[in-house]
């Protein structure tokens, strides 16, 4: 049974457009498309023997692998440009993604859209593609097991410079809005509140400078949920 997190990456996904899966694991997401959709090709691919090979029996199992082309190999590296429009890169840290991105930039860069999910920081990778030249075309947040994840979509292009904060809101979040939008910015709130609170007054100059960029920036979450609450009762 797919979790909502791979659910929701996958109606993200158009229908009959061709799709790579980056770190497949257990090829859940490409043998769904092959059950369920008209998306061709379906490539999943592994890096590691191990997984590769869990991916491999699965695939068999789900009588599926005469339309999922299962590659073993580094990232976007197993692809030629142009071979699929859309991939998926999801379940790792934001440093993997971008080495996958860097790794195969031209892969990267041809593809129409290119979904992310990163386990953490989803801020570092923000900045990261705004300032490589990737276009953050769609975002979402999704709860599992009480924790929200957030999902990326982007495409080569260029994005609209933002407000630091915006890189830990995420700035289509807040454009379109969400359910959980407000749990989201609540709990960042929360997290630089619990920040702020360790850091010792009298650490010297450094320590104040890093107090006052905390508070600035919770000053600013508070009035970005404020607009947000307004909106949302309108």
């Amino acid at each position: 049974m797919l979790s909502k997190r791979l659910r929701q990456i996958i109606e993200l996904i158009p229908d009959g457009v061709g799709v790579a899966d980056i770190g497949t694991d257990h090829a859940q997401i490409p043998i769904y498309l092959a059950r369920h959709t008209r998306c061709y090709p379906i490539i999943a691919g592994e890096k590691n023997s191990g997984p590769f090979q869990t991916a491999l029996q699965r695939i068999r199992e789900s009588g599926m692998e005469k339309l999922i082309d299962l590659r073993q190999g580094s990232g976007l590296t197993i692809l030629r440009p142009g071979e699929v429009d859309w991939a998926v890169i999801a379940g790792m840290g934001f440093k993997t993604i971008i080495e996958i991105i860097e790794e195969a930039e031209g892969v990267a860069r041809s593809l129409k859209g290119l979904i992310l999910q990163p386990m953490q920081k989803p801020e570092e990778l923000r900045r990261w593609l705004v300032e490589n030249k990737f276009q953050i075309t769609d975002e979402m947040l999704v709860k599992e097991d009480g924790k929200l994840f957030q999902i990326i979509l982007v495409q080569s292009g260029q994005s609209e410079k933002m407000d630091e904060i915006f890189y830990e809101i995420g700035p289509v979040l807040f454009k379109k809005g969400t359910p959980y939008l407000t749990e989201h910015i609540e709990a960042l709130i929360s997290y630089h509140q619990e920040v702020l609170g360790k850091i010792k007054l009298g650490q010297g100059k450094r320590a104040q400078t890093r107090i006052d960029e905390l508070k600035t920036k919770i000053r600013k979450f508070k009035e970005v949920l404020n607009q947000w609450q307004r909106r949302y009762s309108e």
